[in-house]
């Protein structure tokens, strides 16, 4: 076994291939060496296409809803802040959650977050306590929104593909103290929970004409794949790093990691990282092509 530490990223986007991994969360355990498995460079995402058991109309009519209940209970009381965007998304009354996803119990908290085009809706359902990881649910069409088991095991942020095809998680984490930090990116199969490894990357986000997943390895370079087409990775960027070197993106045995989705604006790549030796940070801008 190994532990695990993972890369909390946003946002909500199938492709073939044989292999299929269910990753799990792990307590620290004895150490073993990294994993030298490779991802399928034929694994394949479809082209888009009408998916089965999907209705935007439906998703997008539950989002008008959830925000105007949001807006209503800011009037109810003026100390709640509910519709601003957080981490995951934007903050909902816990009675949102509650109705959708039929519970007997009020959640402590509620987030919802919508795939690009509003195909899907991320729902995260919190309780107040320690140890307690938050319910991650998926709403599809009409029925009621669905836990996704395998977001529960990453505790990560899932992102959405066009048409709520399928989605991905990427995870940065380490087999132990000599083995150095991973990146692996994994494909979520929306209705059955399976997953599969598409590349050795982490932190994905959509490229903004919707054509490629942008990621970064644990060095913080950037690379891109199709949404659509072979899982096959491309270099776009090596990072520029500190004068030591950096030691690569920040990692530690609870999660916290310094390596950042890459953001979008005005055509060109916003680049943000948090890096080992130093704990420095760093920014850079660089141009963007699709």
């Amino acid at each position: 076994m190994r532990t695990i530490a993972l890369l909390t990223t946003v946002c909500v986007a199938a492709c073939g291939g044989q292999q299929t991994d269910t990753p799990t969360k792990t307590s620290p355990v004895t150490p073993t060496p990294p994993s030298t498995e490779q991802p399928d460079a034929q694994a394949a995402v479809p082209t888009p296409r009408t998916v089965p058991n999907r209705d935007p109309a439906a998703v997008k009519a539950f989002i008008a809803r959830a925000k105007a209940a949001a807006v209503k209970a800011n009037k109810d009381d003026a100390d709640s802040e509910y519709g601003k965007p957080t981490s995951g998304g934007i903050g909902l009354p816990p009675v949102v959650c509650q109705r959708e996803i039929r519970s007997k119990k009020r959640p402590d908290s509620c987030t919802m977050a919508a795939s690009v085009d509003a195909a899907a809706v991320i729902l995260r359902v919190g309780e107040d306590c320690e140890r307690c990881v938050p319910g991650v649910f998926i709403k599809l069409n009409k029925a009621p929104a669905k836990r996704l088991k395998v977001a529960d095991r990453f505790d990560a942020y899932m992102t959405i593909a066009p048409g709520a095809a399928y989605g991905v998680i990427g995870s940065h984490f380490t087999a132990g103290p000599d083995s150095g930090p991973q990146t692996q990116l994994y494909r979520v199969d929306l209705d059955n929970d399976k997953t599969t490894k598409l590349a050795n990357c982490a932190a994905p986000v959509l490229s903004p004409a919707r054509k490629w997943w942008v990621c970064r390895d644990s060095a913080g370079d950037i690379y891109k794949l199709p949404v659509n087409g072979p899982a096959k990775l491309t270099l776009v960027l090596k990072v520029k790093t500190p004068k030591d070197g950096g030691g690569g993106a920040h990692l530690n045995r609870h999660g916290n990691s310094g390596l950042l989705a890459v953001k979008f604006v005005s055509g060109k790549m916003v680049i943000e990282t948090t890096w080992e030796n130093d704990q420095s940070v760093t920014k850079q801008t660089a141009s963007w092509s699709e």
